[in-house]
């Protein structure tokens, strides 16, 4: 379960910005459309997310579901009853390996974007933003987002991209069904019972 999983997931998790907490005030539901693409492991699919402040929940068609509260990342199997807790004693170190476990690359924040225009797109006002990025190795990171800006926050929230590696389209992703300001049952961010946990650090 756990490899091809994390990928994914993970995946999911930096395409909306992991440390990136919302306001208490505004809590979030939509799903997110991607394709992943690679040469050894690329996949398609759909996921559900909810959050509300820094909770989140990411949940699988499969029944595969990561889990964000306010201290704890869980990932884990509804079929299966099992899943892994990770730890890191950096939450920044943390981010960083996850994303290097899912692509191989640190990705970075989209330094010094570009407006490059504005379009509606799912009903939502979207600023288009690029950026690129040169590595300590020469290659390049490279994406083109569409941003809506959550109302009461400073965060913008990437309803559409496309992110390229050397010139080759990595993940290509789309929000749908956004609805902000709904009540969230407090249940969806608690781990369930018998669910068998592992601890898996990732220092």
């Amino acid at each position: 379960m756990i490899t091809r999983f994390l990928l994914i997931g993970f995946a999911i998790l930096c395409i909306i910005g992991i440390n990136k907490p919302i306001s208490q005030q505004i809590t979030l539901e939509y799903e997110v459309l991607y394709a992943r693409i690679d040469d050894i492991d690329s996949c398609i699919g759909k996921a559900k997310i909810w959050r509300n402040g820094n909770k989140m929940r990411i949940e699988y068609e499969e029944g595969n579901i990561i889990l964000l509260t306010d201290d704890s990342i869980y990932v884990f199997s509804l079929s299966k009853r099992e899943g892994y807790k990770l730890v890191g004693s950096d939450p920044i170190k943390l981010r960083q390996t996850i994303e290097y476990f899912a692509y191989g690359i640190i990705i970075p924040e989209m330094v010094n974007p570009q407006f490059v225009g504005s379009t509606i797109f799912q009903g939502f006002q979207c600023d288009i933003l690029e950026s690129r990025f040169e590595l300590p190795d020469g290659s390049v990171f490279r994406r083109r987002e569409y941003h809506y800006k959550l109302p009461k926050t400073n965060i913008s929230l990437p309803m559409k991209g496309i992110w390229w590696y050397n010139n080759e389209v990595k993940m290509i992703f789309e929000i749908k069904n956004l609805k902000i300001g709904i009540k969230i049952d407090p249940k969806l961010f608690k781990l369930p019972s018998g669910i068998k946990i592992i601890e898996k650090n990732l220092d």
